[in-house]
């Protein structure tokens, strides 16, 4: 009985040590994701501009650039405000790395009237 006992100490030790070992080595992945911003429509009556991909799942400490496709300015708002609303002129770009775990919705400033939102969803 003592030795099973014993046994199944170590067994769970070394289940936490490898655990622990491997959340103290576990860096973010650093990767860059690329949200295109654009009008998507060919009727002149129909100006909608999004932001390609509208979702975006990513990790702590990933970067995603905003790239303005289109022939006006776009801006990216986010909801909980952890920057400030950020213009991007047609063929600029404008990129922000995520330190924190979340949900951040975004919006185009001036495309209030067909709104132009996104969302980043950082694991």
């Amino acid at each position: 009985m003592k030795a099973k006992l014993v046994m199944i100490l170590v067994i769970a030790m070394a289940v936490a040590v490898i655990f622990i070992g491997l959340q103290f080595f576990m860096k973010p992945s650093n990767k860059t994701w690329v949200v295109r911003i654009y009008v998507n429509s060919t009727d002149p009556f129909v100006v909608k501009g999004i932001y390609d991909p509208e979702t975006l799942e990513i990790n702590v400490g990933d970067t995603v650039v905003w790239v303005n496709e289109d022939t006006r300015p776009h801006s990216v708002e986010f909801e909980k405000r952890i920057t400030d609303p950020k213009w991007i002129r047609p063929g600029d770009r404008w990129s922000y790395t995520f330190t924190s775990p979340g949900v951040y919705n975004y919006r185009c400033m001036p495309c209030f009237c067909n709104p132009m939102t996104g969302r980043v969803i950082v694991r």
